[in-house]
């Protein structure tokens, strides 16, 4: 094929170069790493459109790290940088980086900051171990091994509300990372982007206003785009779309609406639920959840068993990820229906037919129907939420029905000493 290059320049234009970033953060001269050129950084592999496998050939000729760079969204980028520069090192989140990577621009001849490097884990995620060991290509995971995994991530978690990142709002198997230390292995925490999760890994609370940021963002309909943005800020005054040009402003706490219209509690409410999803798929042995429909049903591998069926998750913690993912539809019994058959997907109430490849028509109806109830619920809950802001009183509505079972999920210290309780009970008891 025919490859042609075509020039971006507004992304070093929203690039700062270290000198004006360690100006505009308040982060003590020590917490900074060295900074090394773009070309010094020699390419092994491209992990991920975010993520490449690179060489230093000039500092560590034969050691493999990973390079993190963005050419859209370029506030996330610093975002992160900056949390992983002030945040206090904990065992189970990623490192600091060991160097911060600037280019130097074609116009002007800034140094701008244009990505860092972190460690390389070669053991993968926690996705991959647990999709390979459900599939037969690794041995089976010991219970030890989950037991270790989920007090880590729950400690990480813990820590990471304790810091000035405040919240982790894309918890999911993706974005943990194991290494192997004394020939166990270990869970690590990465991506303090804060930009928000994968919409079936988020609660309603927090799923139900990206829908509606979504539409007023990305729908070409004019007056639905009006709708939705009055809507969005009648509950946040200060809304306002993001574009991926957007250059990076100083902000504490990221760049998600959704996420910082909650109350700190909220949060940790919220982040409760992402937990109870990820002990499920660690328990389950499952690399995702299987629920929802969006760009993940294209990435996962898709089971007859999804959450939040348990199988073989110990009886000890069951009542301690149905608490976590209180307010989930799943119990209600409202699951994707939509499945992927071999490289291409069908409704459910097709899938068994005899001829089920001439269903693209029924497959698109599904969709349409599941995204119309998803949406109108959104928009009953936002509209529940305003009601209650402007009078004071709590609506009866959805919105007091979601934020019910928010508040009936245990707080992040209790699900640690329930798993921890768990574990006594089954491994040492």
């Amino acid at each position: 094929m025919d490859i042609h290059f075509y020039p971006t320049y507004e992304v070093e234009q929203q690039w700062y170069s270290v000198k004006t970033l360690r100006g505009i953060w308040n982060i003590p001269p020590e917490n900074w790493p060295e900074v090394v050129d773009l070309t010094d950084l020699q390419m092994q592999f491209q992990l991920h459109e975010a993520i490449t496998l690179v060489r230093i050939p000039t500092r560590h000729p034969s050691k493999n790290f990973v390079f993190k760079s963005l050419v859209r969204d370029v506030k996330y980028l610093y975002h992160e940088l900056k949390m992983l520069l002030s945040m206090e090192p904990h065992p189970n989140i990623i490192s600091r980086p060991l160097y911060i990577v600037t280019k130097r621009c074609r116009f002007g001849g800034k140094e701008g900051v244009c990505g860092f490097i972190l460690p390389y884990y070669p053991l993968g995620t926690l996705r991959d171990t647990l999709s390979h060991s459900r599939c037969g290509i690794l041995p089976s995971i010991s219970l030890r091994d989950q037991f270790r995994w989920a007090r880590q991530v729950t400690h990480a978690l813990i820590h990471i509300n304790n810091s000035t990142p405040g919240f982790y709002p894309d918890l999911k198997p993706d974005n943990v990372l194991l290494s192997t230390h004394d020939g166990i292995r270990h869970a690590t925490l990465i991506d303090l982007e804060q930009r928000g999760g994968w919409f079936s890994w988020s609660p309603p609370e927090v799923a139900y206003i990206e829908y509606e940021e979504y539409i007023a963002t990305r729908v070409e309909c004019k007056p639905v785009k009006a709708k939705c943005t009055a809507l969005l800020r009648s509950l946040i005054p200060d809304w306002k779309p993001l574009t991926q040009t957007d250059k990076y402003c100083n902000s504490e706490r990221g760049f998600s609406s959704a996420w910082l219209s909650l109350t700190q509690a909220e949060m940790e409410a919220a982040q409760v639920f992402m937990l109870g999803k990820l002990l499920w798929c660690i328990f389950e042995s499952m690399g995702s959840i299987n629920c929802g429909i969006g760009i993940e049903i294209f990435r996962e591998l898709d089971w007859d068993h999804r959450f939040p069926e348990f199988r073989s998750t110990p009886m000890e913690l069951r009542e301690c990820i149905r608490s976590c993912t209180a307010g989930a539809p799943e119990w209600k019994g409202k699951h994707r229906n939509i499945m992927r058959s071999g490289t291409k997907l069908f409704s459910v109430e097709r899938l068994g037919k005899e001829f089920p490849e001439g269903s693209a028509a029924e497959t698109k109806e599904a969709a349409r129907r599941w995204w119309r109830e998803e949406v109108g619920s959104a928009k009953k809950f936002l509209e529940s939420r305003v009601r209650s802001k402007e009078s004071g009183i709590q609506d009866d509505a959805i919105g007091a029905d979601v934020l019910l079972l928010a508040r009936q999920r245990p707080g992040l210290v209790e699900v640690s000493e329930l798993i921890g309780k768990a574990e006594a009970s089954l491994l040492q008891g």
